[in-house]
């Protein structure tokens, strides 16, 4: 059985709000002789903001949305079970001659999405990804987690009064490490 696998180039991201992100697709699949693949992009754009696709695969490329549609506008072919993401980019490649990408080219990078987090991004949000493999194919990937960055907890430095008391216990403790007796 031929399988078909969509690889994100990272599985978490971590960023701060309104933080830009890129996010790399590789394909790869056990044969390099199938007609394409389609695959449905899946976000939620009340925290993801779609910025756009770079270093899109040519060849073959069939459709590639610019911009995100409403996956309410598209209920009956838009589902990634996912009540949470609103919007998807579909994206598609095919070979008449049942050979795609091509003998030996793969794996392959798709294309590059790039996000931005909301300004008032919370929690966490996921990227997921629906495919629609050609010739009976097994369509797999996993989903892409965006999380806040959390912010380092760093002791406060102490605080120097001037007195005499800390630098007095300093020197006792470096005169009784190398064994001086006043």
């Amino acid at each position: 059985m031929h399988k078909q696998t969509i690889t994100p180039s990272s599985t978490l991201i971590t960023a701060n709000s309104g933080d830009k992100f890129d996010l790399t697709l590789t394909y790869s699949s056990n044969s390099d002789m199938l007609a394409g693949i389609g695959v449905k992009l899946f976000f939620d754009s009340r925290k993801l903001t779609f910025n756009g696709l770079q270093s899109v695969f040519s060849q073959g490329k069939l459709a590639v949305d610019l911009q995100p549609k409403r996956a309410a506008d598209f209920a009956d072919q838009a589902d990634d079970d996912d009540s949470n993401t609103d919007q998807f980019i579909h994206l598609a490649w095919m070979s008449v001659d049942g050979k795609w990408p091509g003998e030996g080219k793969l794996p392959v990078d798709l294309l590059t999405a790039s996000f931005s987090l909301a300004e008032d991004f919370s929690g966490t949000s996921k990227i997921n990804f629906i495919g629609e493999p050609v010739n009976n194919a097994v369509f797999e990937s996993q989903s892409v987690v965006v999380q806040l960055e959390q912010a380092i907890l760093k002791e406060p430095a102490p605080q120097v009064d001037g007195s005499v008391g800390i630098i007095q216990t300093i020197i006792s403790f470096i005169l009784k490490l190398f064994g001086v007796k006043r």
